[in-house]
């Protein structure tokens, strides 16, 4: 039971522990970087570039791979702060965050998805914050700015759109945001086509661009039996959290429970586009990462049964040793 006071705590050892996980989780590709190969599936021109600047320094790049992660991780427990998403100062949001990426091993790397994921929780944090006024407000412009930015990283990113729009059916009726939302969407591409256009010539970059994110091919994904393992747990865990979140959020203001409602329509925008493209599991565990780590780390911190507390947080520290030592074992790491 003490082990579940301390991870509540608001205590600064809490964020050396977090980083220290995340190290160690990677250690498998600190010590033998993957192949650049790996980090092209589903990438789009931005990240591809970044791939030729660091394609001689496979070292560097699963350093920044690991360091952006950690970075999203940190990032979800200033927003989880600001939002009040906790009941008190907490950095179990990162925790969880770096834990949940830390049990899928064959996604260490440099993915195309971890700058749209800081970028998304960007967006969420623009999005939620429409909430604390009634009057029209331009975010709407702003945020699918952000989200046709991150899909000039990863190809799919585009499909967080369904959650802005979702957010606007929690707002008054303002039939301009929705039209801020299409022309938001639309002027990043309109001027990088122009400066295609001027650059090299190239009058189809807009229709190319659309032609490539909407193209996809149904694969079943080939998940390493580590892999698998570590989400069935992440969905009994995820499953018991949820359930003690709808019961939480009776008692929380408008505000808070509509920012939950975002992540839960995150958590089901992903969740389609996995059935719709199953090849997408391993990558987008990385969005998908986001919300379930507030859901979990809102169980971990107010949960009444310490018992069920403890078992969650223990389930999830034996998931990470068991898909780690499978995963080391069958890869002859060990």
């Amino acid at each position: 039971m003490t082990l579940l006071k301390f991870f509540r705590s608001s205590s600064s050892i809490l964020l050396f522990i977090t980083v220290f996980c995340g190290i160690l989780t990677w250690l498998h590709v600190l010590v033998f970087p993957v192949d650049v190969a790996l980090s092209t599936q589903y990438s789009m021109p931005a990240f591809q570039t970044l791939l030729e600047w660091l394609a001689n320094y496979p070292t560097i790049m699963t350093w920044c791979g690991l360091i952006l992660m950690l970075l999203e991780g940190f990032l979800l427990v200033s927003i989880g702060n600001k939002l009040n998403l906790n009941d008190k100062i907490s950095y179990l949001p990162a925790f969880c965050y770096v834990m949940l990426i830390g049990g899928v091993p064959m996604i260490h790397h440099f993915s195309p998805v971890i700058i749209p994921a800081i970028l998304l929780s960007i967006s969420f944090l623009l999005l939620t914050n429409t909430f604390n006024s009634e009057k029209l407000s331009y975010s709407y412009f702003t945020v699918p700015i952000l989200i046709v930015l991150a899909t000039f990283f990863y190809r799919y990113a585009y499909i967080y759109m369904l959650t802005v729009w979702f957010s606007l059916l929690l707002r008054p009726k303002y039939w301009r945001e929705w039209v801020f939302s299409i022309l938001g969407f639309i002027f990043p591409l309109l001027v990088v086509s122009g400066i295609y256009f001027l650059v090299d010539d190239q009058t189809t970059y807009f229709l190319d661009f659309f032609k490539s994110i909407f193209a996809f091919d149904r694969i079943i994904p080939d998940l390493h039996i580590s892999t698998i393992i570590f989400l069935v747990i992440s969905a009994l865990i995820g499953i018991l959290a949820f359930i003690h979140l709808v019961q939480y959020l009776g008692s929380k203001k408008i505000i808070i429970r509509n920012s939950y409602y975002l992540l839960m329509c995150t958590i089901i925008t992903m969740t389609i586009t996995i059935i719709i493209i199953p090849d997408l599991l391993p990558y987008i565990w990385y969005l998908i990462s986001f919300p379930v780590s507030y859901f979990l780390s809102n169980y971990l911190a107010t949960t009444r049964s310490k018992f069920w507390g403890t078992f969650a947080l223990l389930l999830l520290f034996a998931g990470i040793i068991a898909t780690q030592t499978i995963y080391y074992l069958n890869t002859g790491l060990l």
